[in-house]
């Protein structure tokens, strides 16, 4: 019959043999995850290009095309922003920031960190990031009254995009008209 010592021992040993087990696996999974290919990468293969747009399903918005600014119910305003992302970047643990200029006065900012991209539909190499809500501010940084509203009415306004991620960072700036979307 085995003394409590040794049961104790072997306890401890197998435990050690299962938990040296377990941490390989796991780490041999992860070693694995790292090294997919590019070509089973969700969002697509090669350089990162950034698509501007707005809802979901995602509609592109064309280059000079309206960014429709909208009225809170918190009482400030915004504009809506999604992105469709084609190219080999890393859609797990994506930083998006997006800044909204009118001249070189900042009016606007969204940033979400550490998010996931979500996938294209079945087929499709894509992933997006929908609606992202750019709180818009006056030159003072305050909630902008009605008057700056009318004021950037039809102006046009610089949209800059940046994503940092596991691959790299990218990051893509276009021009677009302000309007205010009326109920």
């Amino acid at each position: 019959m085995a003394t409590v010592h040794q049961m104790v021992l072997v306890d401890l040993v197998g435990n050690r043999f299962l938990n040296l087990a377990l941490v390989l696996l796991l780490f041999y999974s992860c070693e694995q995850e790292s090294q997919i290919n590019q070509s089973q990468n969700p969002c697509g293969d090669g350089k990162t290009q950034i698509q501007v747009g707005h809802d979901r399903p995602f509609v592109a918005i064309e280059t000079n095309g309206d960014l429709m600014m909208e009225y809170g119910l918190q009482g400030g305003y915004h504009v809506d922003i999604s992105l469709k992302i084609l190219g080999g970047l890393n859609p797990d643990d994506v930083d998006v920031e997006l800044l909204l200029y009118l001249g070189e006065t900042q009016i606007g900012k969204h940033l979400s960190e550490g998010w996931y991209l979500l996938y294209g539909n079945p087929g499709e190499k894509a992933c997006y990031f929908y609606n992202a809500r750019v709180f818009l501010y006056n030159e003072k940084a305050e909630i902008p009254s009605r008057d700056d509203i009318e004021r950037w009415m039809g102006k046009k306004a610089r949209l800059k995009v940046a994503l940092t991620h596991s691959n790299g960072y990218d990051q893509r700036e276009e021009d677009f008209i302000l309007n205010f979307d009326t109920p």
